[in-house]
This record gives structure tokens, sequence and C-alpha cells, in this order.
């Protein structure tokens, strides 16, 4: 166990079921190191997340919205990408309120604008000038789809929605969810829609999708969803800050 203050994580996420997904699999990555077999005991003492205000642990970006720029208009020679000013924005604020190291966590939906969004965001990451580790998790098209790479049935009534479910969209929707492109709740190909259905809404039924289903298998299944990249992204350049200190 380390005794060196906890790591300062900052997740930046659009509400709380984003957030608690996100922190999950930032958890649950590092106790599966086979490094780390003692975190699992001590996760609390060495880990913090943290918001840039006392009422959440973590960063809604709508907040950020009226966050004050030190830098306005132009990356660069270039016009802003879309979440380009935003990020910007927060990674100033996270820069010059939370403590020195805090890595930062930027999970945004792509909703079916995935090249522009982590276009707009890699500017953001070259010109806001943060000095710590940042890992961005962008689902595409949304959190929805990342909730569905983990689904199982538990029972014969889930595996018959399942079936159902399969059958009516011509795919699988948790090893294809990228296929799942509408916006619309109501629509056909609704990652929501889908997943309310299989769920019945329940949250604490949504939460055993990314808590218990392994993370090998939300690796495998996560291509298209972009899981894969977030979640190798936490073994690269979170993990060894758990490493280096133990």
């Amino acid at each position: 166990m380390s005794d060196n203050p906890s790591l300062s994580i900052a997740i930046v996420c659009e509400d709380k079921p984003d957030a608690d997904l996100a922190r999950t699999l930032c958890d649950r990555t590092a106790c599966d190191h086979p490094h780390l077999d003692w975190l699992p005991e001590h996760l609390e003492s060495n880990r913090t997340y943290i918001g840039l205000d006392n009422e959440f642990d973590f960063v809604k970006w709508a907040s950020c919205k009226k966050l004050p720029s030190r830098a306005h208009g132009h990356f660069g020679d270039k016009p802003g990408n879309p979440d380009a000013s935003i990020t910007r924005k927060i990674l100033v604020a996270i820069e010059r309120q939370l403590p020195e190291g805090t890595i930062v966590i930027l999970v945004r939906d792509s909703d079916n604008h995935l090249s522009e969004r982590m276009a707009g965001i890699c500017q953001a990451m070259k010109h806001a000038g943060y000095s710590g580790t940042i890992i961005v998790g962008m689902p595409h098209c949304n959190r929805e789809a990342w909730v569905l790479n983990g689904y199982d049935a538990f029972d014969d009534d889930e595996a018959k929605l399942l079936k159902e479910m399969r059958k009516e969209l011509g795919f699988d929707p948790r090893t294809k969810p990228d296929r799942l492109t509408a916006q619309s709740e109501e629509s056909r190909k609704s990652s929501k829609r889908i997943l309310y259905k299989l769920t019945g809404g329940d949250r604490d039924r949504e939460r055993k999708c990314w808590e218990e289903t392994p993370l090998d298998k939300l690796k495998e299944r996560g291509d298209g969803s972009r899981l894969r990249d977030f979640l190798e992204q936490l073994e690269t350049k979170l993990v060894p800050y758990f490493v280096s200190s133990h």
C-alpha cells in the first residue's frame, strides 16, 4: 500500500449516471491489474474523485459553459471544432483550481458527430496547456451503447427479450451498438430504447452490465462503441500511477 497522497481524478461528463459508469470502469481496471492485488482493500485511500465545486465529485459539461477562459477564438491558426472551446475552458479551470497532477477523464457522447467532437477535444488538449494526464472516452453514439456492451441475460425472461430484440434489429445490439445511431428515444435503432426494453428502466439492473461483466468481454464487444479504446487508455494512462506509487 502506498503512503503517497491519493490520486485526484476529475471525470468530466454529462451527469451522475455517466460519472458512475466511468468511475466504476476506472476502479475495476486498476484493481484488475496483476501487480495491484493490494489495491481493492485500499482503493478509497489511494484515489479521490473530485469536481470544480463542492456539489459534485465530477464535472458537468453543461455547468462549464459559464467558466471564464483565458483564450478565445481560434486554436493556433484554425477555428475551433465542436467542443474545442468548452474543453479548453474546463482544462484551464482544472489546472487552476484542482491539485497538481489531477488526471482528467473526458467522457462525451459522440451523438453521431464522432470525428468533429474528437477533433475539437484534441484541439483543446493541444492548446490549453494542461500539464497532467488526459483520458478521453467518447461512447458512440451515447453512454447506453457502453451499457449494452455489458448486457447478458440473467434468466429465461431476459433471454427471451434479447432474442426478440436481435430478431427485430437483425443484429446483436451488444456487439454492434455502433449500428444504433438513432437520436430519438422512440426510434427503432435507439440504444436508449433498446436498453430500457431489456432492463425495464431498472438502474440497478443497468449497473450490473458494467459492474459484473468481465472487463475482457466489455473490451471484446466494445470496438464499435469505442469502449475498448477507453479501457485501453485506462490501462496505459491510469494504472501506471497506482503501480508506480506502490
